[in-house]
């Protein structure tokens, strides 16, 4: 489709064959797709059609092509996405498998920014820090934004991406009060600097 947005779902339909493959053919998408289904028509009066299920690495949505997927005269490609900015992919075992492998660093920044967050948050309770607030608001923010990788969920688009805009936007608003208060401690900065600040965060929001 030329055009797809979160109020305006569009629907993606693609044709293609693909190679004979001595490792196994995945579909794989992003989290802008949903609703995939893949028929194989051929040779003959073949037809399959292949529902997509959210159980490939990281919860991803996609499926198996079958061995023979490559003896098809074609195969068709449906699905919504509410984006164009990220297709459906066809991926080999390896990279999917590489796909997976690489998550575990997700996961592991989420745990550093959860501990982050809890460690700002109580030590802006014990000694009432608005700088260590900010910092622990920010740090929780930024797990926040690593949840859909870890595997857990699949939130549908609807949510999930109108939900990391509120979470992108709380980490700019809290990295920006985070150094003003920094800076207040030792040097006042000129209010016309604040304001520029002010005006690039709004702008990113």
């Amino acid at each position: 489709p030329a055009t797809a947005s979160l109020a305006h779902p569009a629907r993606l339909h693609a044709a293609f064959r693909v190679p004979r493959a001595d490792t196994a053919l995945y579909i794989g998408t992003p989290w802008y797709v949903r609703d995939l289904t893949v028929t194989i028509t051929g040779p003959g009066r073949r037809r399959d059609t292949i529902p997509a299920a959210a159980d490939l690495p990281g919860h991803m949505l996609g499926l198996r092509l079958p061995a023979d997927a490559w003896q098809a005269d074609r195969i068709d490609l449906d699905a919504t996405t509410v984006s164009t900015a990220a297709p459906p992919y066809l991926l080999p075992a390896e990279q999917l498998a590489h796909i997976g492998w690489r998550n575990w660093s997700y996961a592991a920044f989420f745990g550093l920014f959860i501990a982050l967050a809890l460690v700002s948050a109580a030590f802006a309770l014990i000694r009432r820090s608005r700088t260590a607030a900010f910092y622990a608001e920010m740090m929780a923010a930024e797990a926040g934004l690593l949840i859909p990788w870890l595997g857990i969920v699949r939130p549908p688009p609807e949510f999930s991406q109108p939900l990391h805009a509120v979470l992108q936007s709380i980490v700019y608003a809290a990295l920006t009060l985070f150094t003003l208060e920094l800076f207040d401690e030792s040097i006042r900065l000129p209010r016309i600097a604040t304001i520029a600040l002010w005006a690039l965060v709004a702008s990113n929001i």
